[in-house]
Formats: structure tokens, C-alpha cells, sequence
């Protein structure tokens, strides 16, 4: 594996192993418990019988066995099942991998909008239960606003800070979140941002007890 090896288990001579690199691979045991280093070569290669990567961004913190079935655990908040024995690969879950720090309800929909410590903003179909899509940034997220009707009649911008001192403007769309603008009012944690509700002002404050008053322009995507 290429990182940390997360996971390791012994099913019927074949040992398995798992971890940081996402990959999920499967040993002979056989060649491994017979194998013999000699003082010209110390170090032994042996080939995996089978392995699957289960994503370019999934790092494999766990795995438990099912009857037809291993269930696997994403440090990034997703859960896979690998079907046996053909060993399919399914992902049966997207969530946040820690604290959610914030919701934010949709102003015309069943959906919300949520931001967590792992630093990604999800949006939620509320009914299905299911999240749409995400976006993940490198800098644990604190606080989450939804500009209210008088800067976005949709209600499809966010404003989302983070423990840099970093507040970023996203605009939601059906499958994505971009970035419409990004400032830096703070030097430490934004706790809380508040637009009022005329939409002229945004304020923000931060874990050193500082608050900001900012100008609103073009609908929440520029600031002074």
C-alpha cells in the first residue's frame, strides 16, 4: 500500500488489507507464510491476487463482514459494500466524516445545505434522505449563512466560513457548488456570519473576539 495500512484480516488462507491509499487488496497467504528471504535479498515481493480501488479520495479506515458482504468505512464519511464473490463495489452512503457545525434549510425546497469540521458543505434532499452532491475544502468549515431573498431570490448562495479566517461565497446548483468569491475578513475561526435582511450588510465574527461589517455588492458575490 502506498500509507498507512488501516485494515487487516484473514478469511479462508487470504489475508486482506486495507488503508490509506483506498485500495482494498487481497494476499495468498500461502506464499506469504512459506515465503523465505535469503541475506542477498531480505525483502520478499508478493503480488496481490486481486486488487480494487474503491475511489480516488476514499481512505479505508475499517472493514466488518457481512454474510455475502464486506462493509467498509471511508475516513472521508462514506461506507462501501463489496459484494461477494464477485466482489462489486457499492457505495451505500455520503456523509460527513465529523462534527456538522451548521444547517442551512433551502428558502423553495425540500433540500439544506450542511458544513462540517471535516471541511466539505453537502447539499441534502430532506425527503430522501440522500445527499446531491458536495464539495470539500482544506480548512475545517464553522459557520454556514444562506443569503436571504433580497441578495439571492432563489436562495441558491452560501456563505461559508472557515478556520482560517476564510469566508467563501458558493452558489448551489443542481449538481455542484461553486465558488463565486472568497475573502478573508479574520486570522482565526469565523464563528458566526449574519446577512441583514435588506441584504446590504453582512457581519462576521471570529474566535479572537473580532466582528467585521461588510458591504453586500452583486448579489453577495463581492464585498467591501
Amino acid at each position: 500500500h502506498k500509507g498507512m495500512i488501516e485494515f487487516v484480516g484473514l478469511e479462508n488462507r487470504e489475508l486482506i488489507t486495507a488503508g490509506a491509499d483506498g485500495y482494498v487488496k487481497i494476499w495468498s497467504f500461502d506464499k506469504l507464510e512459506y515465503a523465505e528471504a535469503s541475506e542477498e535479498e531480505p525483502y520478499i515481493y508478493v503480488q496481490p491476487i486481486r486488487e480494487l480501488l474503491l475511489g480516488p479520495n476514499v481512505h479505508v479506515r475499517s472493514m466488518i463482514r457481512g454474510n455475502d458482504h464486506w462493509l467498509v468505512q471511508d475516513y472521508n464519511g462514506g461506507i462501501y459494500k463489496i459484494w461477494l464473490p464477485g466482489y462489486d463495489v457499492e457505495r451505500i452512503l455520503d456523509v460527513h466524516s465529523g462534527t456538522i457545525v451548521a444547517v442551512a434549510p433551502s428558502l423553495n425546497s425540500h433540500t439544506c445545505v450542511t458544513c462540517g469540521v471535516d471541511g466539505t458543505v453537502r447539499c441534502w434532499d430532506v425527503q430522501r434522505g440522500e445527499c446531491l452532491h458536495s464539495r470539500i475544502f482544506n480548512s475545517p468549515s464553522k459557520s454556514l449563512c444562506c443569503a436571504p431573498p433580497s441578495v439571492d431570490p432563489e436562495g441558491n448562495t452560501f456563505l461559508v466560513g472557515f478556520q482560517d479566517g476564510v469566508v467563501r461565497v458558493l452558489k448551489r446548483y443542481s449538481d455542484c457548488f461553486r465558488l463565486t468569491h472568497t475573502f478573508k475578513p479574520h486570522t482565526t475561526s469565523v464563528h458566526q456570519i449574519l446577512i441583514a435582511p435588506d441584504g446590504l450588510m453582512v457581519a462576521t465574527c471570529s474566535e479572537d473576539g473580532t466582528l467585521f461589517f461588510l458591504a453586500v455588492h452583486e448579489c453577495a458575490t463581492r464585498f467591501t
